[in-house]
């Protein structure tokens, strides 16, 4: 799923997104990761499964999924933030163009916009974090 996902923003949201990979989880960015800004990355966050939907032989349960989009946002103008403030609003905007009511699997739930934070990390570094949700089926 993550996969599907820097897909579709690569061939859909670039620019304003400068590159889009994956990242095993968000401590990983905060710590190790000089990011240009508008470089994106993509999180598995949560999965939830529901139970499995047949009492005996076959197998179907369907797993909520829910992904990060945390976004680097770099702008040296003051204390405050005010500039980087502003930029979100273009790459939450070419996020949910991008993603909002896509289906990355034939079967799974249109993509959810749930909410996103931001958290300044320093050095005219902010990061932007996005979490939709969608689903996946486990059948056999």
């Amino acid at each position: 799923m993550i996969g599907l996902v820097v897909d579709r923003l690569i061939a859909t949201a670039a620019p304003p997104l400068l590159s889009v990979e994956a990242a095993e989880n968000l401590d990983a960015l905060g710590k190790g990761t000089a990011a240009r800004h508008g470089a994106a990355f993509v999180i598995p966050m949560r999965e939830r499964a529901s139970a499995n939907r047949f009492a005996g032989g076959a197998f179907e349960q369907e797993v909520t999924v829910e992904i990060a989009v945390a976004v680097a946002i770099r702008a040296q103008d003051s204390a405050k933030g005010g500039k980087r403030a502003v930029l979100i609003e273009g790459f939450q905007a070419a996020l949910e163009a991008s993603l909002a009511g896509w289906r990355p699997r034939p079967d799974s739930q249109l993509m959810d916009y749930l909410g996103a934070d931001s958290a300044p990390f320093g050095n005219g570094l902010t990061w932007w974090v996005a979490v939709w949700r969608t689903s996946r089926w486990i059948r056999k």
